[in-house]
């Protein structure tokens, strides 16, 4: 890896990783010293937030440095076709290579996050850039609905990436341990300023069997574990009953996925570390959203502000002892990140202030799981919501009109603050807050093929 006049940038999204279960966050096991130990010589952002509870619109705020409501990503909107430049596109025009590697199948070509990209790799392919049919294959299809699906492109690569995405992919991770093989061979052969995004997914249910899923936890527990963790919709919907035990044991199984990504940021720290590139590459890891575990009433990441599906960690280390712009100690979001990738780079860009608060949204829920049974309408999460955090306060809305305010605590407004009524406070938060709309926009699936809804279906959205 080359030292160019410009830093190279490398972009890391933990997804589905909440702060409250790193370490490096006080959290009491182990989950991630590797990043803990990163983090010393780094800076380290005790407060940051995601701008949105999932993936898709998370990653385009990441990707534009705007709310979900300005961007137009999210449930009432699946493609992202923003209105401005993406970040790859800006960093692109700066003389930036821009190389993806992404485990999800929302931040992929099918929903225009390539937009900028030179190549964005879809790691549940083993040949890229063909039809994605490992999940059609899972699901038991028609003699006519394989041979339409293997004869569209090339007949041979579909094959074998269908047995791929089949028999290997997510059998030992989530296509963690390929992405640091291909991402530490880019950082080895860059002949250009890179930008190098990189998307793990070890955090997302259903959790999967590796070395690392016994950590904190007897094996013989893991596999029922296994399948419990993927059981949101049927949890919500009331259908199975999760005990307080089982949701601890389902924490340290995640505690395990956690475990798992620490030594693959390990691999690549020490590539850095090795080729001397510590002064030279801008080194962002950050989670898109966090997750629920049983935490109000909820499993993964729908229906909910809070702030165990809000609060991410955010790690920087800077180029050529830059420093940050904001204080490490102060709510910020992916807006910041957004900027501050841009102001290395040498581009000139508006600041977020110090004293600007950190702002979330929930847009639209349609798109989720539980959104397609009888009832869903007019439930208790049938709800849009807009959230906006301070140093020491958080003011929710929703759809409904109802306003709660909350008072900082220990370290989470929900769980260790309380509610509280203070009209000045309040009114200030507003001029920061999105309003919630009932009925902003619904998702259909009608322009999705039908092997990406297979890839959904096993995320849990259908």
């Amino acid at each position: 890896m080359e030292s160019f006049e410009r830093p190279n940038i490398v972009l890391v999204v933990l997804d589905t990783v909440r702060a409250r279960s790193l370490d490096l966050y006080g959290h009491d096991r182990e989950t991630m010293p590797n990043l803990r130990q990163f983090g010393e010589d780094a800076t380290v952002f005790k407060r940051a937030y995601t701008n949105a509870p999932w993936t898709l619109p998370a990653h385009a705020s990441l990707f534009t440095g705007q709310l979900p409501s300005e961007h137009g990503c999210h449930g009432g909107s699946l493609y992202f076709n923003p209105d401005c430049p993406t970040l790859a596109e800006r960093l692109r025009n700066r003389g930036y290579a821009t190389t993806g590697i992404s485990n999800n199948i929302w931040i992929s070509d099918h929903f225009g996050f390539n937009r900028g990209f030179e190549s964005l790799y879809k790691q549940w392919q083993l040949f890229r850039e063909t039809r994605d049919i490992g999940h059609v294959l899972k699901t038991n299809p028609s003699v006519q609905e394989l041979a339409k699906t293997l004869t569209s492109g090339n007949p041979l690569k579909n094959l074998v990436n269908g047995l791929y995405g089949k028999w290997l992919y997510r059998r030992a991770d989530f296509g963690g341990a390929r992405t640091t093989a291909d991402a530490i061979d880019l950082l080895d052969s860059s002949e250009e300023p890179l930008f190098l995004f990189l998307n793990y997914m070890e955090g997302h249910a259903p959790y999967q069997h590796h070395e690392d899923s016994v950590s904190f936890l007897d094996a013989d527990e893991t596999e029922d574990l296994t399948e419990l963790s993927g059981q949101s919709e049927e949890y919500h919907l009331g259908n199975i009953d999760i005990s307080n035990t089982e949701f601890e044991q389902l924490r340290r199984l995640y505690d395990g996925e956690l475990r798992y990504l620490d030594d693959q940021l390990s691999q690549l720290f020490q590539t850095l570390d090795e080729a001397d590139h510590s002064n030279d590459t801008m080194v962002i890891v950050v989670g898109d959203h966090g997750e629920n575990i049983g935490d109000h009433g909820l499993m993964a990441h729908r229906f909910s502000v809070h702030d165990t599906v809000l609060q991410v960690p955010l790690v920087i280390r800077y180029p050529n002892g830059e420093s940050p712009t904001a204080d490490p100690s102060s709510p910020v979001d992916l807006r910041y990140v957004f900027q501050e990738i841009l102001r290395v780079s040498g581009e000139t860009v508006n600041i977020q202030r110090n004293d600007e608060p950190a702002v979330a949204e929930y847009v639209n829920p349609k798109y989720t799981p539980e959104a397609a049974t009888d009832g869903f309408k007019g439930a208790h999460f049938d709800r849009r919501y807009a959230t906006v955090i301070s140093k020491t306060h958080k003011l929710v809305r929703d759809d409904r009109g109802n306003t709660k305010l909350y008072v900082r605590g220990g370290r989470d407004f929900e769980l260790d603050g309380a509610t509280v009524d203070d009209e000045a406070i309040e009114r200030d938060l507003s001029k920061y807050c999105p309003t919630p709309r009932a009925g902003a926009g619904q998702a259909g699936t009608e322009g999705l093929s039908d092997d990406v809804k297979h890839h959904l279906e096993s995320l849990g959205y259908r």
